[in-house]
């Protein structure tokens, strides 16, 4: 098991192929590996807390960088460790992990109003 790099995970995704999905762990942080599936690649930390196993998602690459994703993947461990539930801890103190990946036509519609009319008071 060796440490991801940038350029390895560029790599895997070009050649991922349609049907299997990937999971490439990393080597420095335990429990931390990026899911390569036939249209996107997600991060996720495999933790036990209290006996049990646990999987929880740090975003997708690469919205989420490398470097991102072992923060986070740190923070959750050192929470485990602690006996707090990581996926609790991360979604009160991170929004890395968060953006909006689809938006709908009428957020769209939202921005492009709000952004007129902003323009138009400009002009005044």
């Amino acid at each position: 098991m060796g440490n991801l790099t940038e350029v390895g995970l560029r790599s895997a995704l070009k050649n991922r192929r349609p049907g299997v999905t990937l999971e490439l762990a990393d080597g420095t942080v335990p429990g931390l590996c990026l899911r390569i599936g036939p249209y996107d690649a997600t991060w996720s930390l495999r933790y036990r807390v209290t006996g049990k196993q646990h999987r929880i998602s740090l975003g997708e690459y690469p919205h989420t960088s490398l470097q991102a994703a072992r923060a986070l993947a740190n923070t959750a461990v050192e929470s485990a460790k602690a006996g707090d539930d990581p996926a609790a801890v991360l979604e009160a103190n991170s929004t890395a992990h968060k953006f909006d990946a689809s938006p709908t036509c009428k957020n769209l519609y939202d921005r492009l109003r709000a952004h007129e009319r902003t323009a138009c008071l400009a002009k005044i």
